[in-house]
């Protein structure tokens, strides 16, 4: 998903916008996430992503950007079922976009880029997609 510059107007802002860490660079879970990312390991028969995903949705996030590195492909192939789509259990919806880059080591690597690619243009929320919660924005 790439971003457009600052300060184009060709499109409304989405109100709230989220980016969500697919990626922690962390290696405490191995060797779970070796093969398989920490995001979409079960738990309750979804992946930890989707309950984020669905959190966000019904906090009426407009757009959320999730940053996919270790393991991204599985990651992208995942979130291919949702078809760009955040959809809240209410029927609200907003853009769903992954950022992809092998190249980052760290989460300030991983936001340096989110940044240069000119994607946020409002408010925004930075969780990682294996926090589960329920409070309100």
């Amino acid at each position: 998903a790439m971003g457009r510059p600052r300060g184009e107007e060709d499109e409304e802002a989405p109100g709230l916008q989220a980016v969500v860490m697919a990626d922690s660079f962390a290696t405490r879970m191995r060797p779970a996430t070796l093969t398989l990312p920490k995001v979409l390991l079960p738990l309750g028969g979804a992946a930890m992503l989707d309950y984020t995903l669905a959190w966000l949705a019904s906090c009426g996030v407009g757009e959320a950007f999730v940053f996919c590195s270790s393991n991204a492909e599985q990651v992208v192939d995942h979130l291919a079922a949702y078809g760009g789509r955040l959809t809240g259990a209410d029927g609200t919806s907003g853009r769903l976009h992954t950022i992809v880059s092998t190249a980052c080591t760290s989460a300030g690597d991983a936001l340096r880029l989110v940044y240069e690619m000119n994607v946020i243009r409002t408010d925004f929320v930075l969780i990682s997609g294996d926090v589960l919660t329920n409070i309100p924005l």
